[in-house]
């Protein structure tokens, strides 16, 4: 029999609440890492593109939707597949934005999508 061995990061704040995960799109452009807050770019045939959350863009793109689950995902050369968590408690220090976005920007948001945010100790 195969053993699993499940290694604790600084991600999540707790597991009373499913974490609920799939498969997304991430644009082009960039080095994301693993918990970057996303925003949603489309949707087609089912299939989420999402970029990085940002305070100053407009429509859905300033608006959290889901973390990045991956540990790396190197976009420079085009878009690239990921994992994404859409719902869970997560740790507010685990939490990554962009530039000078903070946690406390988008607490209420991402409450309102079922992402739970706590200050761990």
């Amino acid at each position: 029999m195969d053993r699993q061995t499940f290694e604790y990061d600084r991600l999540f704040g707790g597991f009373v609440q499913p974490v609920p995960s799939k498969g997304i799109i991430l644009t082009g452009g960039g080095i994301y890492v693993r918990g970057q807050v996303l925003a949603l770019v489309s949707v087609e045939n089912s299939i989420e593109t999402m970029t990085a959350v940002d305070s100053t863009a407009a429509g859905t793109l300033a608006k959290p939707y889901a973390v990045l689950g991956d540990v790396i995902v190197d976009t420079t050369a085009g878009d690239a597949p990921a994992a994404a968590y859409f719902a869970g408690e997560f740790a507010a220090d685990g939490l990554v934005f962009k530039g000078t976005d903070t946690v406390d920007m988008f607490v209420t948001a991402m409450r309102e999508k079922g992402m739970i945010v706590k200050t761990t100790i």
